[in-house]
């Protein structure tokens, strides 16, 4: 081989060489980026028309297993052993996410705690773990309301995207929580980050998902990596749970839904609603969306509830925050 060929090698290689490293280090540092950006939400979203809560809702605060305090809006049952709803919000938003849900759920009778999540709102913590530590905020917020209301409350779950997958894990620990109403829950926290790679960034999730997860554990000190709620789902059975998905979701992938429901046992329902996006169905189908929670939660109720203790499923309020506001809030957190 000439000089010149052998030159020309040298200088290929070390081009190469260049290329691969800005390549590697471009991989890396939208990585570190996009971990921080998942573990560090911002804590002040609202909708635009948000309403300061009624008086009749108590500001509470307690603790979770680290010590972080959380707070929370309390409204007590409006009858005697009546059973409570632990609304859990999802990823970015905070309990003013589960306010207008708050409304139906308490002119209805039931009791509702809305709280937000380590690193959300006003609760204490630095980084969120995407639904690895959050567990332990819902584990809380269980003692809380048996606190308040004696060991032998009814909880029920309502939880949106991130707060729906940590009631499933939740609810897999504690046998406390009655029933679960799923709003576009992900089935492992891996696929929500490869989506938000494909549906965002248009990055090929196989590169960036992996150092992703690294960085986010490396930050956390936990292993959110094995964030899970498929392995945990068909442990609830016999509890019932509901699971809604619009088949335009843009945060978590479509498809979580169904395996959830395929993972689920008995009983168990699934409605997937045609061209709504996350957490959209109540945007979408209101009306459809509040009777089917409320009959959900009474068909739930069935063992605690008899006669004229029954409770009322009739659609007493109707909403006053533009719902299409929060799917935008959790877009805006994956699009930053």
């Amino acid at each position: 081989m000439s000089a010149d060929a052998s030159a020309i090698l040298v200088a290929f290689a070390v081009v190469a060489g260049l290329i691969a490293t800005l390549a590697a280090c471009a991989v890396l540092g939208i990585s570190a980026y996009s971990a921080h950006t998942v573990v560090r939400p911002r804590r002040d979203w609202q909708p635009v028309d948000w309403q300061a809560p009624p008086t009749t809702l108590e500001s509470v605060r307690f603790e979770n297993a680290a010590g972080d305090v959380l707070h929370g809006w309390y409204a007590p049952p409006t009858r005697n052993n009546g059973p409570v709803v632990l609304v859990c919000h999802g990823f970015g938003t905070n309990r003013r996410e589960g306010q207008d849900v708050m409304r139906w759920l308490t002119a209805a009778g039931y009791g509702a705690l809305l709280f937000d999540f380590q690193a959300h709102g006003e609760s204490g913590g630095r980084y969120t773990t995407v639904g690895l530590r959050e567990v332990d905020d819902a584990l809380a917020a269980v003692r809380y309301v048996q606190l308040r209301e004696g060991p032998m409350v009814w909880i029920l779950g309502f939880g949106f995207s991130m707060g729906a997958s940590v009631l499933i894990i939740a609810a897999a620990q504690c046998p406390e929580i009655r029933a679960l109403f799923l709003d576009s829950p992900f089935a492992t926290l891996r696929r929500a980050i490869s989506r938000s790679f494909r549906v965002f960034f248009h990055l090929p999730p196989p590169i960036f998902t992996r150092p992703t997860v690294w960085f986010a554990e490396r930050l956390t000190q936990g292993r959110v990596g094995e964030v899970e709620p498929i392995r945990a789902i068909a442990s609830l059975a016999p509890r019932p749970v509901f699971i809604v998905q619009g088949t335009e979701d843009s945060i978590v992938d479509p498809e979580d839904s169904l395996l959830l429901y395929a993972e689920a046992r008995e009983p168990k329902s699934l409605w997937r609603i045609d061209g709504a996006g996350h957490v959209a169905a109540r945007m979408v189908f209101p009306d459809e969306y509040r009777t089917r929670v409320l009959a959900f939660f009474a068909d739930a109720c069935e063992p605690l509830d008899s006669g004229s203790n029954a409770v009322n499923s009739e659609l007493l309020v109707s909403d006053h925050l533009r719902v299409g506001q929060l799917a935008a809030a959790h877009v805006d957190q994956h699009s930053e």
